[in-house]
Formats: structure tokens, sequence, C-alpha cells
């Protein structure tokens, strides 16, 4: 990093201006800080902002966690039988009744909900 220190004085361009740092706090927890460091313009002058990333970091890693979830749950969900009423082209829900939503209603079954998984089965009968 003092390498860095002196190369910025020279050229700016020439050094990292973001570091992501750990640093332990007062409470001996690890918390992990984005530090920014940049030059004062036509000085030789450094200033630098730390900021507190440790949350930020804890909702991507647990957004990774939700996704790598849904994608086994959808997997599973695709992987089997998708209801859809003979008559009126909706999908059924769990109690045998169509969805009333436009957003369900199809003519057929789209190529691309089929693309999503090939052991897709379209299951077709009447409303209750």
């Amino acid at each position: 990093m003092n390498t860095y220190h002196r190369n910025r004085r020279i050229d700016p361009a020439s050094a990292p201006r973001h570091y992501e740092i750990e640093f332990i706090g007062r409470d001996r927890e690890p918390r992990d800080v984005l530090v920014t460091i940049d030059m004062i313009a036509d000085t030789k002058t450094s200033v630098g902002s730390f900021s507190d990333i440790t949350e930020l970091k804890r909702t991507l890693k647990r957004k990774k966690e939700l996704q790598a979830e849904l994608s086994i749950a959808l997997a599973k969900v695709l992987g089997g039988f998708i209801p859809i009423c003979a008559n009126c082209k909706k999908i059924r829900g769990d109690e045998k009744r169509c969805d009333c939503q436009s957003a369900f209603s199809m003519p057929r079954p789209p190529a691309s909900l089929a693309a999503l998984a090939s052991n897709v089965v379209f299951s077709y009968a009447n409303c209750q």
C-alpha cells in the first residue's frame, strides 16, 4: 500500500482508488470496509473515505442463497405437471379451479415456458 501511496502522488491513475479491507471493531467483530483514496486537485495531499459495507455484503450473500433456493424450487415445480383447463386455457390452481388472472391466460402453452424445463408435461382437464 505504501507503493500505491507514492505512485498516486506521481500519477493518480497508476494506483487503485478503491480497496475492500476487513477491520476488527471495538466489539471485536470483523467489519467489511470500502476505502476510497484520491488526490485533492493541484496538491500532493490524499483524502480517504471509509464506508462500512458489512450489511451490504451480508445482504448480497443472502440474496445469492435465496436465488439458489428459488432455482431449486422452480426446477421442482417445472419438472412436474402444469395443469391447464381444456376449456378456458387458464392454469388451474391447487383447488382445481381456474386462476382468473389474465396474466395466466394462454391459448396454448408457450414455447418459452416449455423451454425452461424439457421434462414439463402440460395436463389438460376441465375446470370444476
